[in-house]
């Protein structure tokens, strides 16, 4: 047996098994991750403020709930819907949890980010850029998976009811604030954690209405400008039926024919640039709403 045939068919694939995994569910593993999720939310600032831009929300997206676990190197593209479900069934305030920590390192980005370009830490901003852009790249992988958008939306009624219209309207809120935060027109690359943002959001939508799941007009109650609404509407939305329908990342080929199709149309985009937020002094942010 080679050493390639030892890795694919021994350890590699002991690892992709869930019956490991299983036993650390016995042990308490999901209640463990909820605590740590909690304390990156408040910790998590306090880590970035001091060069530390690490997540741990970061760290268990793209490594615990990785799907694909048995393939090697570090291709990130898909989740473990059975390990995201297992861990949103286990307590009540399980998402919510994950995903406030989540939002709290994209809004890191919008602000410790930017304030490290205008200090010209690069280093600095790239590592929370990083670990932004790694987290709405998780929440699409998540929303991409059938089975981990059920459990989020619908619960465990599976129903698109009362409670599932209040999780999504909750949902919904914490979006709106986010995805219009993306205002500094001096931080480098902020497109690309804004565009995955918006695309994950799309999801969002998407997989309500595929559930059932009606709140009204969802771009009416995010309030987007004119340019960031031609985004949305017409990029993100069809980016994000790209995914759904993939079940998990797109590659380079089949999101450069996406965006080809979208430009064909005689579409323009500003996102990013001083016309999209409203000239120099760009538009103004919406007011603090408690969440």
């Amino acid at each position: 047996m080679t050493f390639q045939n030892l890795m694919e068919n021994g350890l590699l694939k002991g690892l992709d098994e869930n019956g490991p995994y299983k036993k650390a569910l016995d042990l308490g593993l999901n209640e463990k991750l909820m605590n740590i999720f909690s304390c990156d939310l408040t910790d998590v600032k306090y880590r970035f403020e001091r060069g530390i831009p690490v997540s741990i929300v970061q760290c268990v997206q793209c490594t615990l709930f990785r799907g694909k676990r048995n393939i090697p190197g570090n291709i990130f593209s898909c989740i473990d819907g059975y390990r995201v479900k297992q861990y949103l069934r286990s307590n009540d305030e399980a998402f919510e949890t994950w995903f406030r920590a989540s939002l709290k390192v994209i809004e890191l980005f919008q602000t410790l980010g930017a304030q490290a370009v205008r200090n010209n830490d690069m280093d600095k901003f790239w590592r929370i850029q990083k670990a932004a852009k790694d987290i709405a790249n998780g929440w699409t992988f998540v929303f991409a998976n059938k089975k981990a958008a059920k459990a989020i939306l619908l619960g465990s009624s599976k129903e698109a009811d009362e409670k599932a219209v209040e999780q999504a309207k909750w949902i919904i809120a914490q979006m709106k604030d986010v995805i219009n935060n993306f205002s500094s027109r001096d931080t480098p690359d902020e497109i690309n954690v804004e565009s995955q943002t918006l695309i994950f959001t799309a999801m969002i939508e998407l997989r309500m209405k595929e559930f059932g799941i009606d709140i009204g007009d969802i771009t009416q109650l995010f309030e987007l400008d004119t340019s960031k609404k031609e985004i949305y509407e017409c990029m993100a939305i069809t980016l994000g039926k790209g995914f759904i329908k993939k079940g998990g990342d797109l590659d380079s080929n089949e999101m450069r024919q996406i965006r080809e199709n979208f430009f064909s149309k005689g579409r323009k985009t500003t996102v990013g640039t001083k016309s999209a937020r409203g000239g120099k002094k760009g538009r103004k942010r919406g007011k603090n709403r408690k969440k």
